[in-house]
């Protein structure tokens, strides 16, 4: 109880007494519980045509999720409401995902996922719904009907009952050739949907306090520019907050390491998105209209050109953000800076345990080899990229090594 309570922050959070332990937090502070008002509100921003706005609420709401619902609670009888409640809610943040995402334009990057949806909630008819006018959307109509076909026979001998509503309405929709089932525009015309960002392989350790910072920046300002001396790792948390972004065009990554001047940073961008002949008319063009998520990584060496393609970017295409690392600011109009400390010795000492036995699993825990990890630790000045590489020779050699000056 005393671990939980350093690790919530607040000791008055943990109440005790003779009947045990009560947990005091508010309805808001409680996933389970804001899950199921998210899934209202995405229903409703749909509802009222505001598809990115929805989009980024089950964004929201689905990274809440992490595996079963309950999972400490096992078999237990009384938890089965509250899992079935909370599980509906999920595929409801789903279903609202897609339709936004169809509402914004995309139509055959969401067929696979709705046949596999289909086949594992075959009586969910919104689901079915949702593919057919994917299929239609992506010049499939045959393939639209048949989807229509294959449903009206499941719920006949399932349930012995007809589609309801709305799936009658859209199978009408595809007959008729409806004009309000077209192909929409997608907001981002070329290259990949929601961005260029690669899965990053290791986890963050040490920079959740920060993580939390920028991705509140961003939703407040159009340019956060992350500084800090080489190796504190401000790109890796760049791409952790970029792998978080809800904007409905994703978020994407332009490395400006080889730029030279204000022609090859916008040719960086250009490229990083997909733009065929990338100046600086056709990136402008490009992002005009978009929200997206746009990092620029390593802009010590050009800072002017950045400064100024960054100024000129947000005049012409205000719904983008920018986030930046440099080892100095920007100087950008509207920057906010958020510069990156050393870790800590305990988190310096968490990152290379951590990175150490992914290379080794039979790594020493003794008090030589603690002692040694520390004076390690101390000696690489909490440098994330310095500490990581020092763990990656662990594959090869003992941690407990005489340590020289």
């Amino acid at each position: 109880m005393s671990r939980l309570r350093r690790a919530l922050g607040d000791p008055a959070v943990l109440r005790g007494d003779d009947a045990g332990y009560t947990l005091l937090l508010g309805p808001s502070e409680i996933d389970a519980v804001a899950v199921l008002q998210m899934a209202e509100n995405a229903t409703g921003l749909r509802a009222a045509a505001h598809p990115e706005a929805a989009l980024e609420v089950c964004e929201q709401g689905l990274r809440l999720f992490h595996g079963d619902v309950l999972p400490g609670a096992a078999e237990a009888q009384w938890a089965d409401p509250y899992r079935v409640r909370v599980e509906t809610a999920r595929l409801q943040l789903i279903e609202e995902r897609l339709a936004a995402k169809g509402d914004l334009g995309a139509a055959e990057e969401l067929i696979a996922p709705l046949e596999e949806l289909t086949l594992s909630h075959p009586l969910r008819e919104r689901l079915w719904a949702l593919l057919v006018i994917a299929l239609y959307r992506s010049g499939r109509q045959g393939d639209a009907l048949a989807a229509c076909r294959r449903v009206r026979h499941l719920l006949a001998d399932e349930l012995g009952i007809h589609p309801g509503p709305e799936l009658q309405r859209v199978e009408q929709q595809v007959l008729a050739q409806d004009r309000s089932l077209a192909p929409r525009p997608s907001p981002v015309a070329t290259g990949p949907r929601r961005g260029n960002l690669s899965t990053p392989v290791t986890s963050l350790v040490g920079r959740h306090a920060q993580l939390a910072q920028v991705v509140h920046a961003l939703a407040e300002h159009q340019v956060v520019t992350l500084t800090g001396p080489a190796g504190v790792g401000k790109t890796r948390l760049a791409v952790e907050v970029a792998s978080r972004s809800g904007l409905p065009a994703g978020a994407w990554l332009a490395r400006l390491e080889t730029a030279t001047d204000p022609a090859s940073v916008w040719r960086s961008i250009g490229e990083a998105l997909a733009v065929d002949a990338p100046t600086e008319a056709a990136v402008t063009e490009r992002l005009k209209g978009v929200k997206l998520l746009l990092v620029l990584d390593n802009c010590e060496h050009v800072v002017v050109a950045v400064s100024a393609t960054v100024n000129t970017l947000l005049a012409s295409a205000p719904h983008v953000r920018v986030l930046a690392t440099s080892q100095v600011p920007l100087r950008a109009a509207s920057e906010t800076i958020i510069d990156l400390e050393p870790l800590t010795l305990t988190d310096s000492i968490s990152l290379f345990t951590d990175r150490a036995e992914a290379q080794r699993r039979d790594q020493p825990d003794d008090q030589d080899s603690r002692a040694t990890i520390e004076a390690l630790c101390r000696s690489l000045d909490g440098l994330p990229l310095a500490i990581e590489l020092a763990a990656a020779r662990t594959k090869v050699l003992p941690v407990r090594r005489p340590i020289r000056g």
